[in-house]
C-alpha cells in the first residue's frame, strides 16, 4: 500500500469510497464470501480469499471502501473476543481531527 490506510468505522464509510482504509469490527455473521461487521454500525463485507472469520471476533480489516458502502476485503488480523469498541472510536474520532499525525 502506497498511501497511509485511516482507521475508520461504519459512520465514516462514505468519506472515503474508492480509498483502503482499517476497520475493526465483530463479526457477526459469515455466509460465504461475504460477511456482516459491527464496527459503530453494520457493514457488509464482500470476502474475496479464504477465511478463517469467526462470529464474534473482532478483527482489524485492511479492506476497500466499495460506492455501495460495503467493504472489499484484502486482509484482516484476528484480535480476539475482547475489544472495548469505545476506545477504537476514540482513536478513530483522534485520527480524524488530526489526519496530518495519524495519516499523512
Amino acid at each position: 500500500m502506497d498511501r497511509p490506510t485511516p482507521r475508520i468505522n461504519a459512520k465514516l464509510l462514505d468519506q472515503f469510497v474508492g480509498r483502503t482504509v482499517r476497520v475493526v469490527g465483530k463479526v457477526i455473521s459469515v455466509q460465504g464470501r461475504s460477511a456482516t461487521i459491527d464496527s459503530n454500525g453494520t457493514v457488509n463485507m464482500q470476502l474475496t480469499m479464504d477465511n478463517m472469520l469467526e462470529p464474534n471476533h473482532f478483527y482489524e480489516f485492511v479492506s476497500s471502501v466499495k460506492p455501495d458502502l460495503s467493504l472489499q476485503l484484502l486482509t484482516y488480523v484476528d484480535f480476539g473476543t475482547d475489544i472495548d469498541m469505545d476506545i477504537y472510536d476514540n482513536v478513530v474520532e483522534l485520527s480524524q481531527a488530526h489526519k496530518s499525525i495519524f495519516c499523512e
